[in-house]
């Protein structure tokens, strides 16, 4: 298990500790199969807490929110090693956005300097 934080692209990934995490790997191995076997070009998008006007009344920012308009103090999470915790959360239309560019780009991860020709 990789517990370096943060983590790089080239850590192994090879040992996933959850069965979450092993999903994951999975899909990325049966990605790469079909890019091998049928050379089809794939591209994998990970969405992590999408938030907007339809979301599910128990998300975090939903409490966070009501919690601050009512004048409370929102709870700040701690790390293994007692270090603050952070947390994205993603609007909807930036992942609308984000789908969208995808279509357009064969480049490598995005978030590793691909380049990304959808919507700005």
């Amino acid at each position: 298990m990789n517990s370096k934080v943060p983590f790089s692209e080239r850590d192994r990934t090879d040992k996933p500790a959850s069965l979450y995490a092993a999903t994951k790997k999975a899909g990325e191995e049966i990605a790469h199969t079909y890019n091998h076997i049928h050379e089809l070009t794939i591209t994998g998008l990970r969405f992590f807490t999408v938030y907007g006007p339809w979301g599910r009344p128990d998300m975090a920012y939903l409490f966070f929110t009501k919690d601050i308009l009512k004048g409370k103090s929102i709870p700040i999470f701690k790390g293994p090693n007692h270090g603050t915790v952070a947390r994205d959360f993603t609007y909807i239309d930036d992942i609308v956005k984000g789908c969208l560019g995808s279509l357009d780009t064969a480049e490598k991860n995005t978030g590793s300097g691909g380049k990304k020709k959808g919507p700005t």
